[in-house]
This record gives C-alpha cells, structure tokens and sequence, in this order.
C-alpha cells in the first residue's frame, strides 16, 4: 500500500526521541540540581530554575540544542513504540522521512541516534526560519506526527494534516487539521480508517 494522501513525515525531539528528558539530566549534571523536574518545550525550560541562574541555563540550553553537548540528542531514549511504528510505516510505504527544528550542524548525531536504534533509514530535514511545511511537503507527505502546538499550528495553517501527541504542553490545544493522539500506535489505525483514494 503506498498513497502518496496518506504518507507521513515523523517529527523527532517529543515525538521518536525523548530529549526533554536528557536535556533535564544534561541540567541537573550542570548545575547539580538533582531534583530539578522539567515539563514543556526548551523554551520554557528555565522558569523552573531560580532567578540567579535562568541566564546560564538559557545559554546552556540554547548550546546544548546547538552543539549535542553532553549528549542531549544522542544519549535520549525512543518514546514507547516510536521504533515500532516507523519501521511498520515504513513497511507500509508510508513513512517519507523526518523533519526537525534541529540545528543542521547536528545532523550527524541525529543519522547516528536514528541507525542506533534502527529506525528506517529515510531523509531528514532540518527545518529553518521557513517552518516545517515546505519539508513536509518535499519529502511527500501530507501528514506529520508533532508534539508542538506552535508547529501543530503553522503546518495546519499550510493545509497539512497533523497528528498531535498528547504531551504535557500541548494539552489544550486544538485546531483544524490537527487530530490529537495519545500514543504513537493510534497512527497506525487512523491511517487505515481513512479510505484509500479519499484526501
């Protein structure tokens, strides 16, 4: 089964790959607060942090992101399923690739980390300042698996369809276009309520 209707892109950090949770202990490792618990997407991250020290965690944040330091993209762990269901999209010739607001100059830790645990071996885009659509739309797809309810926005706002994962941040929001899932697994069975043929 391959429709070019019901093909999908995967976003990587909050949807295959749990980098919240490695840029948390990234945190606690540099500034030695074990008990620091992180909830929402990195820029939001630094309001858990006391007055005195959110400067140095932004730019620990922001170089982290940048750079891999310490490891925050190639020392995080696959979401539940997320391996699973890309290589059964992928079995399905439904998976067109990965788009991503990583830096590029990260794209070799990100190949790395995705032939690790053996996710298919597809394209990945580094989307700019353009946003993510043009991306979407260049490797074929019609559908992207997001966290970001900012992201979620902009690419419905194209004319793409998102599935939404359900995350601690992106709880209440709601759009047209945008179909909200609470596990990776729902992928699969929405892609075959839709019938074949019908957009």
């Amino acid at each position: 089964m391959d429709s070019p209707s019901l093909a999908v892109a995967l976003d990587v950090d909050g949807v295959i790959a749990n980098t919240l949770e490695t840029l948390q202990d990234v945190l606690r490792e540099e500034f030695g607060l074990l008990n620091l618990e992180l909830e929402g997407p990195h820029y939001d991250l630094t309001q858990y942090f006391p007055a005195a020290l959110r400067k140095e965690a932004e730019r620990v944040i922001r170089h982290a992101y940048a750079t891999d330091y310490r490891g925050v993209y190639s020392r995080a762990y696959p979401y539940p399923q997320a391996v699973e269901v890309a290589q059964e999209l992928e079995r399905r010739g439904l998976l067109r690739g990965y788009v991503t607001r990583r830096p590029v100059t990260v794209s070799r830790a990100t190949y790395e980390w995705l032939d690790w645990w053996e996710f298919p071996r597809k394209e990945v885009c580094f989307a700019g300042p353009e946003g993510k659509a043009p991306w979407i739309r260049r490797l074929g797809a019609s559908i992207i698996v997001e966290d970001s309810p900012n992201e979620a926005e902009q690419i419905s706002a194209d004319g793409l369809e998102v599935f939404l994962l359900r995350r601690s941040y992106n709880q209440h929001y709601s759009g047209p276009r945008v179909i909200r899932i609470h596990h990776l697994g729902e992928v699969l069975a929405l892609l075959e309520a839709i019938p074949l043929g019908k957009e």
